[in-house]
């Protein structure tokens, strides 16, 4: 019983002693973390006055598109618009039936996909006879 009783409190200790050194670890690690943001700090006091929401403005504008950002969006549709963007460039313009055929998926879900490209801003349709082009909006 006296050994067993022993073996326990043994565990104990290093399951303590484990805890404490994690523990310390991560202070270390808010430490340097708090650091960090103090140097963030000191280095961008000057964009407080609303030059930081300028600098931020133009950094969307030159990463156009920011559909990426839309909480609307799944990291599957994201993606999906990713590709039609690449697609877009590269053809100039594209009527839907042509996106299905070339990313194998139905007239139905391109024309979705479009149709939310639009409403984000990213793209413009127009139509030319019965079919309706789509491009990039320039930004």
């Amino acid at each position: 019983m006296l050994k067993k009783r022993n073996l326990l409190e043994s565990k104990d200790v290093l399951i303590v002693g484990a805890t404490l050194e994690i523990l310390r670890e991560i202070n270390s690690r808010l430490e340097r973390l708090e650091k960090r943001i103090e140097f963030l700090e000191n280095n961008f006091k000057e964009l407080n006055n609303g030059k930081l929401k300028a600098l931020v403005e133009e950094i969307k504008k030159s990463l156009a598109p920011t559909f990426f950002a839309s909480k609307d969006l799944s990291i599957v549709e994201a993606k999906k618009i990713k590709e039609i963007v690449s697609l877009l460039k590269e053809k100039g313009s594209i009527t839907s039936l042509e996106l299905a055929k070339l990313l194998g998926m139905s007239r139905t879900r391109a024309n979705e996909y479009l149709r939310k490209m639009e409403e984000l801003g990213i793209a413009k349709g127009k139509f030319m006879g019965k079919e309706k082009w789509y491009e990039l909006v320039e930004v």
